[in-house]
This record gives C-alpha cells, structure tokens and sequence, in this order.
C-alpha cells in the first residue's frame, strides 16, 4: 500500500492507545520505528508516523455481500467501521480511497 501512497505506522507491531475523544491513535514502538522489512532485500528504512485509526480490515472474512451492509468492530471501547476483505480483488486501492475520502454507506 506504501507503493500506493500510504504511510507507515510499523511493520509487525503497533501500538494502539485510546484517547477521550473516542478515537485511536496507532504508533510504532521504539524498537522498530523507521523500519520495514522487505522480503529477499533485509530491514529498510523507512519513514513511519503515528496516525489515527479509522477503520478495520479482517482479512480472515469474506464479504457477506458485494455491497456489504456496514459493521463495526471495537477497539479499546471505540467504535469504528470493520471492513470484512478476505478474497477482495484490488483492496489496496480500495482501502487507498476509502482512507482519503471516507464510505458512504
């Protein structure tokens, strides 16, 4: 997704924290900030920033429908769009736009 346009928060971990607000910020830890690995080239460098979590993906579910009815999962007491994509052909690009303009339904 990187090769998309998105941003880094970690590579393997992160972590999460909760605000009062109701939102999530993700970061990466210490120990592995600046960092990702590319398979077959090592550990890169690679610019990483904490960012709001806005929505979920579960790569383990299918669609239950082409045009999905909306779900939530809950993070750390937050409400948030849980999106179900196992199986979903082009989802990089689709998470892309669903990221910089949001869902309408």
């Amino acid at each position: 997704m990187m090769a998309l346009g998105a941003g880094l928060v970690a590579d393997d971990q992160v972590l999460l924290t909760a605000a009062s607000n109701g939102t999530v910020t993700m970061a990466a830890p210490a120990a592995i900030a600046g960092q990702i690995e590319a398979r077959y080239l090592g550990i890169l460098a690679a610019d990483t920033a904490a960012a709001p979590l806005n929505f979920v993906v579960d790569l383990g579910t299918r669609p239950p429908a082409r045009l999905p009815t909306p779900a939530e999962a809950v993070v750390l007491q937050c409400r948030m769009p849980l999106i179900y994509a196992r199986d979903v052909a082009h989802l990089a690009p689709g998470l892309i736009q669903m990221a910089r303009a949001g869902r309408i339904s």
